[in-house]
């Protein structure tokens, strides 16, 4: 672990890599026990980044996982941020399959953070984080809350692609929970589909009358280079209003049709 903490600038610090496996639970599909990954916080955190690997344990099988990222004492733990997705696909078994995502999250100095995971079949995964820190000003988004999760199957929901053009919006959440300052996205694809291009668009507001506010940002599975990438959450800044609908939409962008699975992500 590394000393770091809040410098003379704005530029802030960032911790050595702490790491942990969260083990399976012995269920598929079902979140398994809290790991220490970090046993006290050096200093007081503004973002965490979050580093998982999963290894592909059976040739041309998906795997997917959601991790939970959680503070406080050991049988007391909170969830920060919920389920990140990850999945791992491969032609050839055993090969290590990375996704890195960044979260805002305040976190006092001082403070437990321990991990736990679920997975569509009888594996762990492991996960790294490095704690960011920097002398900001102003209001801090601190939470996580994760919309679309179908914990059934370890992934997110289902949005159709079409054969051509772009499909139909699929609602991820029907009303958010919170206002939020962030939204983030997440795709995966578990279906057997060659080189398929995916164009996800997300959209806010009442069914058939959907606003675009962030749109075409492209996903491609291919098989060869461990299922779908890129890997990992991407945000942008929008403010959306609590009791907002949220949803998403596929466009077809080449290859085999089939249907990725989204996580949206709202920071509050």
């Amino acid at each position: 672990m590394s000393d770091f903490g809040y410098g003379h600038d704005n530029f802030g610090r960032i911790s050595a890599k702490y790491t942990a496996t969260a083990t399976y639970a012995g269920t598929t599909n079902t979140k398994g026990a809290w790991v220490e990954i970090v046993s006290s916080c050096p200093s007081g955190v503004n973002e965490i980044i979050v580093t998982m690997q999963g290894a592909d344990g059976a040739s041309s099988t998906h795997l997917t996982w959601l991790l939970d990222v959680g503070i406080g004492a050991a049988g007391s733990e909170v969830v920060l941020i919920p389920d990140i997705h990850h999945h791992s696909y491969d032609t050839a078994s055993g090969n290590a399959v990375y996704s890195r995502s960044q979260f805002p999250a305040a976190i006092p100095a001082g403070t437990r953070i321990a991990i736990r995971a679920q997975c569509s079949h009888a594996y762990a995964c492991s996960a790294d984080i490095h704690l960011l820190s920097a002398d900001l000003t102003g209001a801090r988004l601190s939470r996580i809350d994760a919309m679309g999760v179908v914990s059934s199957v370890s992934a997110g929901t289902q949005v159709t692609c079409p054969a051509s053009g772009e499909g139909s919006w699929v609602e991820i959440s029907s009303s958010a929970a919170r206002a939020y300052h962030k939204l983030g996205l997440s795709v995966i694809n578990n279906q057997n589909a060659l080189d398929l291009v995916s164009l996800i668009d997300i959209g806010i507001g009442a069914a058939a009358s959907e606003n675009a506010v962030m749109t075409d940002m492209q996903y491609i599975f291919r098989p060869a280079i461990s299922g779908t990438h890129p890997k990992g959450v991407t945000w942008i800044p929008i403010t959306v209003a609590q009791g907002v609908r949220i949803a998403a939409r596929c466009g077809f962008g080449g290859g085999s049709v089939n249907h990725p699975r989204v996580i949206i992500y709202g920071a509050y």
